[in-house]
């Protein structure tokens, strides 16, 4: 393994866990801890002010973080001619619906809360983004053995 195999490791490691705490994170904060927080009434308000200030560092320190990483694997996947047109087809598909998942992000870390459609769009887009990237890494790796 040289240098530039370490380096992609690390991106994907990098890219790989920012999915893993904003998905995570969303669906512990819609599932678990949203409702706990209603149920305690106004009395977890500092609770909740404090969960939610995470979740917004959450989402702004993985949008820098997929921006980067999802550019240079992009790029590293793309370069080098394994990459079928029907990769580039869900590759095309994952962008769209992580760029759809941000919005529904933003709009629940403005206030919008965990009570309503966007939270679940959020949520479930972000499942959806994993299923397409292991989706990704079949078409790649069935590509490589063409």
């Amino acid at each position: 393994m040289d240098l530039r195999d370490l380096l992609l490791v690390a991106v994907r490691w990098t890219h790989a866990s920012a999915a893993v705490a904003l998905v995570g994170g969303s669906a512990f904060y819609l599932l678990i801890l949203a409702p706990v927080l209603r149920r305690a009434g106004p009395t977890a308000d500092p609770v909740k002010k404090g969960a939610d200030a995470g979740f917004k560092e959450l989402v702004d320190l993985s949008l820098v973080v997929f921006i980067v990483s999802g550019g240079l694997l992009t790029f590293e996947r793309l370069s080098n001619g394994a990459a079928s047109s029907a990769y580039v087809a869900v590759l095309g598909l994952k962008v769209l619906l992580s760029v759809m998942l941000y919005r529904w992000a933003v709009q629940v870390r403005r206030g919008r809360g965990w009570e309503n459609l966007e939270a679940r769009l959020l949520v479930g887009s972000g499942f959806l983004v994993v299923l397409l990237a292991t989706v990704l890494k079949t078409l790649y790796e069935g590509g490589l053995r063409s």
